[in-house]
């Protein structure tokens, strides 16, 4: 049920970030997310549960400094084309 909610709101974020070109937008989320899958399968059993779960609050972190980004970015761009 989480990463439904998730996917659900990352593609519409995608959607509201790429207006022009949507589908783009959404091939390129479908990627890196296929791209994560595949290295998260590769690595599963050469690594220790414990490395995994640095990587993955790694990525987390990662994940969340982007995201955050993203959204001042956006933010400052709509500020200041609408004066």
């Amino acid at each position: 049920m989480g990463d439904a909610i998730w996917s659900t709101n990352f593609s519409a974020f995608c959607g509201v970030l790429f207006k022009e070109n949507s589908k783009a937008g959404f091939a390129n989320f479908r990627m890196w997310q296929a791209v994560g899958s595949i290295l998260s399968f590769g690595y599963q059993s050469q690594l220790c549960l414990l490395v995994k779960v640095y990587i993955l609050i790694g990525m987390l972190i990662v994940g969340f400094v982007g995201y955050i980004a993203v959204e001042v970015l956006e933010k400052w761009k709509s500020i200041t084309t609408s004066q």
